[in-house]
């Protein structure tokens, strides 16, 4: 009985499913506010952030999971990050928040820039949100893993190794 409760939970460990380790900006709430889910938050509150959304009512700061909150509100700041900073477009128009080295460290802010660069090249390839998250998050937290290395041979250009994780993926 062990054995095959051992048996079912193993193909659920893939690093591919690891929870996020590497961290995401934080964001201090200023005042009272609303993220874009009607979720109300409250002075002092910490949000995590990835990007920045620009749109009529102004910046909003942004989780890859989908919540923003606004920076203003009534001419208000009601945001403001706390370890990262404001960064420039990429190629495809995104705004991210870039990690302070200063605030969280180099090894950390290295961590995060390569999560971001291997997840936007996994997703130029094809892939979904969810699954380049999941395996920029192993190439970025854990390296020598196989799901890390299988995306470092990937990033490199194998077309061998992309096949191998389109087909772990089950995104071919």
């Amino acid at each position: 009985m062990k054995l095959f409760g051992l048996l079912v939970v193993l193909p659920f460990l893939s690093t591919a499913a690891i929870a996020r380790e590497t961290p995401e900006c934080k964001v201090r709430i200023l005042r009272p506010v609303a993220d874009d889910s009607g979720n109300r938050l409250r002075t002092g509150q910490i949000v995590t952030a990835d990007f920045v959304r620009r749109d009529a009512t102004g910046l909003s700061f942004c989780a890859d999971h989908g919540t923003s909150v606004a920076r203003m509100n009534n001419g208000e700041q009601t945001a403001q990050p706390i370890d990262c900073h404001i960064g420039k477009a990429d190629s495809h128009g995104t705004v991210w928040l870039d990690p302070n080295p200063k605030v969280l460290g180099t090894a950390v802010s290295r961590r995060m820039l390569a999560r971001r660069y291997a997840q936007g090249k996994l997703v130029d390839l094809g892939f979904s949100m969810a699954t380049s998250g999941s395996y920029a998050e192993a190439y970025a937290a854990k390296p020598a893993s196989s799901d890390g290395r299988l995306v470092t041979r990937v990033l490199a250009g194998s077309s061998a190794a992309l096949a191998s994780l389109k087909k772990a993926s089950g995104e071919q």
